[in-house]
């Protein structure tokens, strides 16, 4: 009998850890529902007041809630006087555990941001490690972008390498598209249209739009200068028609555009 009772008290105390963890996340995740179903003015009042729950969880060191602020800061950050404050916030998120806290903070230190009259400073080095930390936290866009600013910074071809097995072997779309414009430009390393065009042509099968839009442009760059065989204008037109088909709204107009001028 004693030790029933002790496992009751123990199940109400964790109910009651679970209760007070969820708490941000529910409130928030209201909040950002009518945010987003909204149409109006209304809308912006719920989404900050969805931010200021999160970070408030956040600062309580709720991982989840560190997450869904990284995930819906900006309206805070704009809102707010004093963004080092916000930052900290973030930074404390990445300490406790939280990837998307991580990989904001790397975004936002990536380039000079500005928010209203405030300014974050690019600083690679905080980003570089910032995305780091949100990468080895297991979050695939934080492993993007670590790589691609370490491969940008460093020029060591085995960044690219990881940008490429994150395409092929975790199917991270962003990351077949990072690399193909790295080998398609010659940024730090060979020009390779051939590797450019695999990439994306991978991507593209997978059903990624921009993917097949972009394989498009390549195909084009590969013939700069001369003439474009009959079967690659083909494979151009299909490559669009993909891309089209898969939400890429600029291959959409671009057929369209094409379609007009036939009828001429």
């Amino acid at each position: 009998m004693k030790y029933l009772r002790v496992l009751a008290v123990f199940v109400f105390l964790a109910a009651n850890i679970a209760t007070a963890k969820d708490a941000c996340l529910v409130k928030g995740e209201e909040l950002l529902k009518k945010a987003l179903t909204i149409k109006s003015k209304k809308a912006v009042t719920y989404g900050l007041a969805a931010a200021v729950v999160f970070k408030k969880g956040c600062k309580e060191g709720k991982i989840e809630c560190c997450d869904k602020y990284a995930q819906n800061y900006l309206l805070d950050f704009l809102a707010s006087k004093n963004i080092q404050e916000n930052l900290r916030v973030l930074e404390k998120g990445c300490k406790k555990g939280s990837a998307y806290s991580c990989y904001t903070l790397s975004s936002l230190y990536s380039q000079d941001t500005k928010i209203k009259n405030q300014v974050i400073h690019k600083n690679i080095s905080k980003a570089i490690e910032f995305a780091k930390k949100g990468c080895q936290k297991g979050l695939e866009i934080s492993c993007n972008l670590y790589n691609t600013l370490a491969f940008l910074y460093h020029k060591d071809i085995k960044y690219l390498k990881n940008i490429e097995k994150l395409c092929y072997e975790k199917n991270f779309f962003l990351s077949c598209i990072n690399a193909a414009r790295f080998y398609a430009n010659g940024i730090n390393t060979k020009r390779d249209y051939d590797k450019a065009l695999k990439l994306l042509q991978y991507a593209c099968k997978k059903k990624n739009g921009r993917a097949c839009f972009e394989a498009s442009l390549i195909l084009y760059k590969k013939y700069e200068g001369k003439k474009v065989p009959k079967k690659v204008e083909e494979e151009v037109a299909k490559l669009l028609q993909n891309a089209c088909q898969n939400g890429h709204k600029e291959s959409c107009k671009i057929l369209a555009k094409s379609k007009e001028g036939g009828k001429k």
